[in-house]
């Protein structure tokens, strides 16, 4: 069993430190990352293997939330924006996920990146006091 501070392995060919989230930590990981991040402004944007695939899906909105469905039937991760938890909220769903990975940065941004079987990667870009997203 993981060591309760493994948080993945840090993944140098990805950029600064990407830590690539262990499958059987992500409901746990991503429970976290929300409830540390809640109402924070993020952007949210998809990168394909296509341009079709591709585009800003929401910019400077508040994060409701992410979580991991991976119950037999069930193998998705889903983003929800929002004014607030009881407000309009938006969810972007990212099937069949294959990966998960964190990179906090040094120039005050934080990224989320969950990429789908097919290729496609949902980006979460988050920035942290002061600068704007």
């Amino acid at each position: 069993m993981a060591d309760k501070e493994d948080k993945g392995r840090c993944d140098s060919s990805l950029g600064p430190c990407a830590t690539d989230v262990p499958r059987n930590q992500w409901a746990e990981f991503l429970d976290r990352f929300s409830r540390e991040h809640l109402d924070d402004p993020v952007a949210v944007e998809v990168q394909g293997e296509t341009e079709a695939a591709a585009g800003n899906l929401a910019r400077n909105v508040p994060l409701v939330g992410v979580s991991a469905s991976m119950k037999e039937g069930q193998n998705e991760i889903e983003v929800i924006l929002g004014d607030s938890p009881e407000g309009p909220q938006m969810t972007h769903v990212v099937p069949r996920p294959t990966r998960v990975y964190h990179r906090p940065d040094a120039d005050g941004e934080e990224l989320l990146e969950l990429v789908s079987e097919d290729g496609t990667t949902t980006v979460v870009h988050l920035r942290h006091s002061g600068a704007g997203v």
